[in-house]
């Protein structure tokens, strides 16, 4: 069970590096960006830690939603919502694409039991 397992874990290492290196950016669907606009906790804390509004505004802390409050108003929201989208390094399926390599590799060297 051992083999097979690692094997199928390089398989999907492998098969993640494939669709990062076909794929450039990904759309998310508008309730799973509501959800995370929602639950997103980075703003809540660091807004704790430094109630100072400079600090909200500086060039090194840029939230991805920075007006997350549940108190506030929310506009209404179109037919077809916000839809968040994201995109990914152009380096990054290389890495995980040889990573897989490798752990397929070391997999089938296993023995057989």
């Amino acid at each position: 069970m051992r083999r097979t397992s690692i094997m199928t874990l390089g398989l999907v290492l492998i098969f993640i590096g494939i669709q990062l290196n076909l794929v450039d950016t990904y759309v998310l669907t508008p309730r799973f960006s509501n959800l995370l606009a929602d639950h997103a906790t980075v703003e809540r804390e660091v807004a704790a830690v430094s109630p100072a509004p400079e600090a909200r505004s500086s060039n090194y802390y840029r939230a991805s939603y920075s007006n997350n409050n549940r108190t506030e108003i929310k506009p209404a929201k179109s037919g077809l919502g916000v839809q968040k989208k994201i995109t990914t390094p152009t380096w990054l399926c290389w890495p995980i694409l040889f990573l897989g390599t490798v752990v397929f590799l070391n997999g089938f060297s296993i023995r057989r039991e």
